[in-house]
């Protein structure tokens, strides 16, 4: 690591709370770019506000620290701001693999019992929250939340924004007593791995090593505030929602979210965006390469790139780095 710059953490820890990361964020860099999503932009100023829009929801539904809300939707940044909501009130989140089928799904909901479930009404030809009133999770689960403005067909069922405005007259004062209250060792997401015995087994992460470790982790990377992270690492499992979303609220970045893998719509979100970090398996990396119609010219402004999640021969992190000339105009 020579030559590494110290972290923004050397001499002072990093909150203790994911909660109050995005708080410190909001407070030390609020007109910063935090998120971008299409057309749509936010401040950490502006992320924080919309998180505890969310929170004010959650909590005129009735849910409180230690309730548990599974959001089963593909990356966007309203599942971004819904985690966020979902930590600073002390409840813990439960993000499931967009990939599994909806039978899958709701096997897992009902073990992890939660008290809302946040999803969307069409992702990749399929509408999952159809899908999951087919499976009766309504008579399990008292709210369904979807996150892209359809409005599921069940009387459980609100859009985001209807669940926002449910929630526009909770007083800063109840949101700000519930974020205190969330302390270092209390349990912030349960996530289901199924390791190496097939059936998933849910483990429960906490607040406290979630902030420190991440704050390691992107110390690691060489992040600095104004960074611009691809969000193509999936927000279901750490790598996305704590290697992206946690880390880059620690480091004063923003998040560009990315659904799905195209070759194209990535170097053009790249080059648009002027991001500067990427992170993903060795097949994204090797797919932006290889595609004949991506000109790795257009991927200069990345200075990090973070490989990972399986094994890639020496010759192609030489690869990574030679042809899509990682970090060398920001040298």
């Amino acid at each position: 690591m020579s030559g590494q710059p110290p972290s923004l953490y050397a001499e002072t820890a990093p909150p203790a709370t994911i909660g109050a990361v995005l708080t410190a964020a909001a407070q030390r860099w609020p007109d910063a770019e935090a998120m971008v999503e299409g057309t749509r932009r936010w401040t950490f100023r502006q992320y924080r506000a919309a998180a505890d829009n969310v929170a004010r929801g959650l909590i005129a539904a009735q849910i409180g620290p230690h309730d548990r809300v599974v959001i089963w939707a593909p990356n966007s940044a309203d599942v971004a701001i819904s985690a966020m909501a979902i930590h600073s009130i002390g409840a813990t989140v439960v993000p499931l693999n967009t990939r599994l089928t909806g039978y899958e799904a709701a096997e897992l909901i009902q073990r992890a019992k939660p008290s809302a479930v946040f999803t969307v009404g069409g992702f990749l030809g399929r509408d999952y929250a159809g899908e999951l009133i087919g499976h009766g999770i309504p008579s399990l689960v008292p709210l369904i939340v979807t996150l892209d403005g359809a409005h599921p067909a069940a009387p459980a069922g609100r859009s985001l924004d209807e669940f926002c405005r449910n929630g526009r007259d909770v007083p800063d004062a109840r949101l700000s007593a519930l974020a205190a209250a969330v302390g270092p060792a209390d349990i912030s997401d349960i996530m289901f791995t199924s390791g190496t015995t097939g059936a998933p087994k849910g483990a429960m992460l906490r607040h406290g090593a979630s902030t420190r470790g991440y704050a390691d982790y992107g110390w690691t990377l060489g992040l600095r505030p104004g960074d611009r992270m691809v969000g193509i690492p999936p927000f279901f499992h750490t790598f996305g929602l704590k290697g992206i979303v946690l880390t880059a609220a620690l480091y004063g970045a923003a998040i560009l979210p990315v659904a799905t893998f195209d070759p194209c719509q990535l170097a053009d979100l790249i080059e648009r965006e002027q991001a500067t970090v990427l992170q993903g398996s060795p097949t994204i990396f090797m797919g932006l390469i290889d595609h004949p119609a991506v000109d790795n010219s257009r991927l200069r402004s990345l200075r990090v790139a973070g490989p990972g999640a399986m094994g890639l021969a020496a010759s192609g992190f030489a690869r990574i780095r030679d042809e899509m000339e990682i970090g060398r105009a920001h040298v």
